[in-house]
């Protein structure tokens, strides 16, 4: 199936999940395709448990769709996902967690409509599960395309889509990560931020359809659910602040201004900020001083931006505060645990 006439290539970065991945793979290999050709390609992240072992069994029953490639060092995600795009034949890429599902339906679904809108990027809506996934296809809202050649229709997808920076439940025209040579940060997690904005703010035109067609696992093990997810906020500012420079570097959004620093603000203050409230053990001053400079270098009148002043939750109006003037140690303690709690 390795031709040039190739649709789709499915990427999934793999790493100890011998009691998920067959899941996974059965519900792509089950996919119903009358127009749409695909391929599988499988990233062994150097795996301890049974996980390769697996993939080479499914490669061995599906000779001709799908490539198993086995990293010899653990790369983490990004690098995984980097090293798949290079074996690539497919006109679009769609990432997949080796730990979800897909409906059958959803490679035809995007595919045609990427087609019919000429679009860089198509997305479907998705639904989180923590047992078995009830994959009932459900239709909330309309069809969104959105030209982003157009100031107006590229704000309103900004504020509408940017704030899921996860890879999965899209599908990306190959070409355009190549032009724009878009790809994953390595050796740091929280990495897809800077892949999905970039991919986001390079793109022409992005069709959204509301159907239901990826089921997200939340995983207890995972980077989001997981004990250790109070060390990783600090990669996702990071990687935010590395997207925004580039962003701005390359005057991608420079009219969209408030609406990018409004998705910056969020990401890379907001998120972690809330992630200390709600979390005592993952507190540090040091970690607000640092976010508080970094935010000040790139966006210093950000507690006037139109998104945030119009807000006035108790949560936004303690934003706003600490964003003017920095905050002692005591002070942000006292209004983080005794006013915003």
């Amino acid at each position: 199936m390795r031709t040039n006439g190739l649709n789709v290539s499915i990427i999934i970065p793999c790493y100890n999940v011998e009691d998920l991945i067959k899941r996974c793979l059965n519900s792509i290999f089950a996919q119903t395709v009358e127009t749409v050709s695909y391929e599988v390609i499988c990233v062994d992240d150097k795996s301890t448990d049974r996980t390769l072992e697996i993939l080479l069994s499914y490669e061995k029953q599906n000779p001709e769709n799908m490539i198993i490639i086995p990293l010899e060092e653990n790369g983490k995600q990004g690098h995984a996902r980097n090293v798949a795009l290079d074996y690539a034949a497919g006109e679009y890429i769609m990432y997949v967690d080796a730990d979800d599902v897909i409906a059958d339906g959803i490679l035809e679904t995007l595919y045609q409509a990427a087609e019919k809108y000429q679009c860089d990027v198509a997305e479907c809506a998705y639904k989180s599960f923590s047992d078995e996934p009830d994959l009932e296809i459900r239709t909330v809202g309309e069809i969104e395309l959105y030209d982003m050649e157009d100031a107006l229709s590229r704000k309103k997808c900004i504020l509408n889509h940017f704030l899921r920076t996860a890879p999965w439940g899209r599908l990306y025209r190959k070409e355009l990560l190549e032009l724009d040579d878009v790809f994953f940060p390595e050796g740091i997690t929280m990495e897809d931020t800077y892949f999905t904005e970039l991919c986001m703010a390079h793109m022409h035109y992005y069709v959204y359809i509301p159907d239901t067609l990826y089921f997200y696992y939340i995983n207890p093990d995972g980077t989001f659910h997981n004990p250790k997810a109070s060390t990783y906020y600090m990669d996702a500012v990071q990687v935010q602040n590395w997207a925004t420079d580039r962003i701005v570097e390359k005057n991608l959004l420079e009219d969209c201004g408030q609406e990018w620093e409004y998705i910056h603000f969020y990401k890379a203050f907001r998120d972690p900020m809330v992630r200390m409230i709600t979390d005592k053990a993952s507190f540090s001053y040091q970690n607000y001083v640092r976010m508080f400079f970094e935010l000040q270098k790139r966006y210093p009148d950000v507690a006037d931006n139109i998104y945030i002043a119009a807000s006035t939750t108790v949560l936004t109006l303690f934003m706003r505060v600490i964003t003017r003037e920095l905050c002692s140690e005591q002070a942000l303690a006292t209004l983080m645990y005794e006013k915003v709690m």
